[in-house]
């Protein structure tokens, strides 16, 4: 009899499904196992970071090993990354600091971290399957870029998400308003949001909390 279990993770379906059972039964019954193939049914096959998440957390409940279950970035990468985005940022006359992060994750995130007197924005860019270090580079990049000369106080992705606040926080008042041949009342905010791009997000988000709170 062999000392571990060997699972097919293509089988059937081929998804997560043969993971989480297998890993639920091992920790039931105490076999050890090998899994391998992990997700070949998925258009991207492997562990994504739930599974990962999944994975250690049966461990840590069991008191298990985990073995072969993901590498970390390489440093050429890494380096490679920061160089182009090193490169750019000087063009746009920006001191820089670079941090290396310790992750036990298999991805590749690459992010900036724009330092101001009373705030930060953080631009970022996930690498993904058959995705160039140099596109994951370029992409944050290129974020950073059309933010810095917006010159605007308000990254286009958090503005949506500041609206809800300032409407509870601040507020506004309806005025009559007339153009010489009508008058109306509307509703005119208390607050003024200097925003690099109203985004969809933004003008729904806008939108909705106009139709929830006036009516």
């Amino acid at each position: 009899m062999k000392d571990f279990v060997e699972i097919d993770g293509s089988r059937g379906e081929g998804g997560g499904q043969v993971l989480r059972t297998s890993l639920s039964l091992s920790a039931v019954t105490g076999r050890p196992l090998r899994i391998e193939k992990i997700r070949a049914g998925r258009e991207k096959p492997g562990l994504k970071r739930q599974h990962l998440t999944c994975v250690r957390a049966v461990a840590e409940i069991c008191g298990g090993k985990v073995v072969g279950v993901v590498s970390a970035i390489s440093d050429s990468i890494a380096e490679a990354e920061v160089g182009i985005v090193g490169a750019q940022l000087r063009e746009l006359g920006l001191a820089q600091e670079t941090r290396r992060v310790e992750s036990s994750g298999p991805g590749n995130y690459c992010y900036v971290q724009l330092d101001y007197e009373r705030a930060s924005v953080v631009m970022s860019s996930v690498g993904t399957y058959a995705k160039s270090r140099k596109a994951v580079a370029h992409e944050v990049v290129h974020a950073v870029r059309d933010f810095v000369k917006s010159g605007k106080a308000c990254e286009k992705h958090l503005a949506d998400q500041l609206l809800v606040p300032l409407e509870i926080c601040v507020g506004g008042d309806y005025v009559w308003e007339s153009d010489g041949l009508w008058e109306d009342e509307v509703w005119r905010p208390n607050w003024k949001l200097d925003v690099q791009k109203e985004t969809l997000h933004y003008t729904t988000n806008r939108d909705v909390i106009a139709a929830v709170v006036r009516g």
